[in-house]
């Protein structure tokens, strides 16, 4: 690790007024880069280097200076990370005076910049991670074996293992982009504590993606982890939008997953739908409505669609009442409030304007997801 200017200079700030004494920061090469004297910045500091040589403190008094070019009277001490010399720092002043702030002092710079250099891998490992969800998410490799192998090698993620992705959506805020990108990293740090998270990016500043476990949950339409998901971010000002994808492994699963997540965001805003848990499993005739090929729509919009634009909101709320009820007459009129006589003459009413039977398997099929076509056409 290489101790750089920067560096030094956010040490020398932390120090700043804490310390009776000038100090310096030596990088390996024993030249100065951060001083509380910015006339001794980039000179060689020959104190330095012999500490460096001989990996132990050096105490110059001040008879001792001119043995030693560049230094003044003060404490020289080796800066160490992992068992390995990465610079040095000096304390100007009597060694006397100085020996009992050196070692402490010594000490608290090693921890900043042991913090610091956490931070910066910590920074490159999420910017990896991030890329790596990209080209899952996004298809961006050639390969998928060479994204899970990739996976386990830089990021000990073992994709065979079954995740359901998870997108939060964030509404805009009007704060800066780095007060919010601030807060909303430390609540997906907490969500990470708290649910079983698998991997998390930030595809964006407004989505986060989640690679959850526990598909037994996902399966069996429990909703636990997403409504923790929802306590967290309201309790740090946040609110978001979920959107949830069927378990998958694998990197191509996960992307299938992915594009189920996203699909079920984009439905809710299509069908205008309130609340803020959305599973790809919840929408049913609508989702197979945006898959089925266009070809297929067009065919049976050519001969049905102006029918079906012609119909009022009760022969539709009628229609689609009796197909949620699975055909039970007794049901759908209890639902709807009318007398069951009222339901069948309804739906004799559709059968004729449309030309599609509801009480038949295959044309309330083909009459559902009309519907569902008209339904996201006029929003």
């Amino acid at each position: 690790m290489e101790i750089t200017a920067q560096l030094g200079d956010m040490v020398l700030n932390k120090l700043n007024g804490l310390l009776p004494c000038s100090v310096n920061i030596m990088n390996i090469e024993g030249r100065i880069v951060s001083s509380s004297d910015p006339s001794r910045i980039g000179n060689i500091h020959s104190g330095a280097l012999h500490v460096l040589r001989n990996n132990k403190p050096l105490y110059l008094y001040p008879d001792d200076t001119d043995a030693f070019a560049g230094t003044k009277e003060g404490v020289n001490l080796p800066l160490t990370k992992n068992g390995r010399n990465i610079g040095v720092i000096g304390m100007t002043g009597h060694p006397e005076k100085l020996v009992n702030v050196m070692q402490i002092t010594k000490a608290a710079v090693e921890l900043l910049i042991a913090q610091h250099h956490s931070a910066i891998e910590t920074m490159w490992h999420e910017r990896g991670l991030s890329l790596w969800v990209q080209d899952v998410m996004y298809g961006r490799s050639e390969t998928d074996v060479s994204l899970d192998s990739y996976a386990l090698t830089h990021f000990q993620i073992n994709t065979s293992s079954k995740c359901s992705i998870i997108l939060i959506e964030f509404d805009q805020a009007g704060e800066s982009y780095r007060h919010v990108r601030e807060r909303r990293s430390r609540l997906a740090a907490l969500l990470i504590k708290h649910i079983p998270v698998h991997f998390s990016a930030f595809l964006h500043e407004r989505l986060l993606v989640l690679g959850v476990r526990n598909e037994n949950k996902f399966e069996s339409g429990d909703r636990t982890i997403e409504n923790l998901i929802l306590h967290h971010a309201d309790s740090h000002g946040e609110s978001i939008t979920i959107g949830v994808g069927f378990p998958r492994c694998g990197a191509s699963g996960y992307k299938v997953s992915f594009e189920q997540a996203k699909k079920s965001l984009e439905l809710r805003r299509k069908l205008d739908l309130s609340g803020c848990i959305f599973h790809i499993q919840d929408f049913g005739i609508h989702r197979l409505t945006t898959e089925i090929s266009d070809r297929w729509i067009e065919d049976y919009w050519d001969i049905y669609g102006s029918r079906i634009k012609e119909l009022d909101i009760v022969s539709i709320e009628t229609c689609t009442t009796f197909f949620e009820k699975n055909f039970n007459v007794k049901e759908t009129a209890e639902s709807l409030f009318i007398h069951r006589n009222t339901l069948l003459y309804r739906l004799e009413k559709i059968k004729d304007r449309i030309g599609l039977n509801p009480n038949l398997f295959q044309d309330a099929v083909i009459l559902s997801l009309l519907l569902s076509v008209h339904k996201l056409k006029i929003k």
